[in-house]
């Protein structure tokens, strides 16, 4: 792939993985004690699949972990994500993509903590390998900064739901990429929640979903 062309892919994979993981991270609740509706600082794990990524052919098939920690309504955060590609294209081809970045956000609480707006700025790193049997291999990275912002809304303690937009910029080569997550959150137990988050990418539609299990401190 020519550099501009993977650029646009490692641009659609940060962003995938980057809403959907912001999606299922900032849900808020009413002002009520529970540790996972309404608690920032939590560690997930969860299976992420990408979507026909840069549209290429290919969907990314992987892991995705986070960590957040707050600190008087400013949000600190860490993310990383593992893709495999599950296109060969009939000659051997193996595809690995890799992310890792960090946010600081800060949630603004209204109408009693049930509904949550909270804006943040993030920085991503991403790296893709491309190789084929006796023909070597590729790589690619990229960076990107991407200023992004939720709503939120708690049904109660037990259920949340969000939606959000994220900008991004890719550093190196001055593509930007507009993508729109929608998120939700299940309290299943006092500090174990269940997030799903889905993400739509302005130029190639649906993006990705991400799907795990967080734990909360």
């Amino acid at each position: 792939m020519k550099k501009s062309s993977t650029h646009k892919v490692l641009f659609a994979i940060i962003t995938s993985v980057v809403a959907t993981s912001y999606s299922t991270q900032t849900l808020t609740a009413e002002d009520i004690d529970s540790q996972v509706i309404h608690n920032y600082s939590q560690v997930s794990l969860g299976y992420s699949y990408l979507d026909n990524v840069g549209d290429t052919g290919i969907n990314g098939h992987g892991v995705i972990a986070t960590a957040s920690y707050e600190v008087q309504n400013f949000v600190f955060g860490l993310g990383g994500s593992y893709h495999v590609g599950d296109e060969d294209f009939g000659v051997g081809l193996e595809t690995d993509l890799y992310t890792i970045g960090g946010r600081i956000g800060y949630a603004i609480r209204l109408a009693d903590n049930r509904v949550n707006i909270i804006p943040s700025l993030g920085l991503t790193y991403s790296e893709i390998s491309a190789s084929v049997s006796g023909f070597g291999s590729v790589k690619e990275d990229a960076t990107v900064i991407q200023p992004s912002i939720t709503v939120s809304y708690a049904f109660n303690n037990r259920w949340s739901i969000n939606a959000g937009y994220l900008y991004g910029r890719d550093l190196d080569s001055d593509i930007d990429s507009h993508a729109i997550s929608v998120g939700t959150r299940i309290a299943l137990a006092e500090r174990v929640g269940f997030d799903v988050g889905v993400v739509f990418l302005e130029e190639y539609g649906f993006g990705g979903i991400n799907a795990g299990v967080s734990f909360h401190f």
